[in-house]
């Protein structure tokens, strides 16, 4: 076969393999720094000044732009990691169950009855 990949153990990719990736990934990282910036340019350079009244700007300061975008608004994650931490729905939804059985579908009830959640007289009361 011509794709043929082993997911044995034992198989572990040789240090060519390895730099081959390196290779692709600055290959990748350099198409995509070319493609991305040469858009935002244009679409710069076409839209704004006639709108803003802003300068004209070149390739480097369009990549500049998508940087510091990048930077102020996500930072660089890599990988499919990124965010498991937080992912609502990996322990975030067993957590709130206990809770509404626990507390809340009483707190609730109460509620619907008129009275306040968890209703206990105030120490100042």
């Amino acid at each position: 076969m011509f794709f043929h990949h082993s997911h044995h153990p034992s198989h572990r990719p040789g240090g060519l393999h390895v730099a081959g990736r390196i290779v692709a990934g600055f290959a990748l990282a350099a198409v995509l720094a070319i493609v991305f910036g040469g858009v935002v340019m244009l679409l710069w350079n076409h839209i704004l000044p006639s709108l803003l009244g802003t300068r004209v700007i070149t390739f480097w300061q369009s990549v500049g732009l998508i940087l510091l975008a990048r930077i102020l608004v996500g930072g660089f994650h890599h990988g499919h990691g990124h965010g498991r931490r937080h992912h609502p729905h990996r322990h975030g939804w067993r957590e709130y169950e206990d809770w509404w059985k626990d507390i809340g579908e009483k707190s609730f009830q109460d509620y619907a009855k008129g009275g306040r959640p968890n209703d206990k007289p105030h120490p100042n009361a």
